[in-house]
């Protein structure tokens, strides 16, 4: 049965100020820079060189790092490529812990149990790399589409967003007197997407089959590849990733950056796994405690445990 139908996906990328990365002694051609920052590591080696000669910052803001790097997979971090992760064994994340089993008697209880291993290790790597970047100085803490971060892009306040397409095409309106300074590579570590969107009709509808044929002519191909080179909204069909017009859009903004090319360099190596509904509600969660540590100067790990707490009620709840 058909749901609905994808209308966009996020393959993530980054954007970086040519300026601020010559001045740090850093590379400026795309493909150099993509191979020298090629790991996480060596971006945050790359971010403290740039603090130390240009004073600016690496990123915006934790948000967009923490989902870039939370939304990350490819062919090997699932099993066999089907996008369907190993299914837990009976006892497995406990007994390589070194904890009872749940539901025996030295089982310490529900309060104190750690959480779902298969749910929130992923999220708990992800809050630590984030995290470390704002301990060492590298977050300007600007979150995005705000007149605080327009006003950072113009100052030179940060260097780089991690960002999928249409995020990158919102800088365009945000911060317009930029234009021209930024550039765009591939993202560190392994290829991300901040998923997408979906077209539906509900079953509410009056026409359902006039709205049924509007949405099948919004997500074709043409329309797809229209929508990208004027918002950056990046095709969900894959057949288009290999015309000739999809691989030849530029982006000035971006200093005529084959943007086709560096956001389906991502997408066609994108392998994503399926996420329980509540996934989404731990993700709101350690959103919000991101913006608790970068707007209100929380301490981190005083934040991870109250996120902990949160994450466990949410668990909870959905087991009921």
């Amino acid at each position: 049965m058909l749901f609905a139908m994808p209308a966009d996906i996020g393959p993530a990328a980054l954007a970086y100020r040519r300026d601020l990365f010559a001045a740090a002694g850093l590379p400026t051609d795309r493909e150099e820079l993509a191979e020298l920052l090629s790991s996480w590591e060596s971006l945050e080696q790359a971010g403290l060189q740039l603090k130390e000669r240009t004073g600016a910052a690496l990123f915006d803001n934790l948000t967009n790092v923490y989902t870039t790097y939370l939304n990350q997979y490819d062919v090997n971090s699932v099993t066999g490529g089907s996008g369907i992760p190993d299914a837990p064994q009976p006892g497995g994340a406990r007994e390589e812990a070194g904890l009872p089993a749940a539901g025996t008697a030295a089982d310490p209880g529900e309060e104190s149990r750690p959480l779902d291993t298969g749910q929130t290790d992923r999220i708990r790597e992800a809050w630590d790399t984030a995290v470390r970047f704002h301990r060492l100085g590298l977050n300007a803490g600007l979150p995005s589409q705000s007149p605080a971060w327009a006003e950072g892009a113009v100052n030179k306040r940060f260097a780089a967003v991690l960002a999928p397409s249409w995020l990158h095409g919102l800088m365009k309106k945000n911060a317009p007197a930029t234009a021209g300074q930024w550039d765009l590579t591939r993202a560190p570590g392994k290829p991300s997407s901040w998923m997408g969107s979906f077209l539906a009709v509900p079953a509410s509808s009056r026409y359902p089959q006039e709205a049924y044929a509007l949405v099948r002519w919004l997500t074709a191909p043409p329309q797809q590849l229209e929508g990208f080179k004027s918002g950056g909204s990046f095709p969900s069909t894959p057949e288009s990733y290999a015309s000739t017009a999809f691989l030849e859009v530029r982006d000035a903004f971006f200093n005529g950056a084959p943007v086709g090319q560096i956001y389906s360099h991502a997408a066609l190596r994108y392998k994503g796994e399926y996420e329980e509904a509540v996934f989404a509600r731990l993700d709101r969660i350690v959103r919000d405690g991101l913006h608790r540590v970068e707007a209100e100067g929380a301490d981190p790990d005083a934040v991870w445990h109250s996120i902990e707490e949160q994450m466990r009620a949410a668990q909870r709840s959905e087991g009921e």
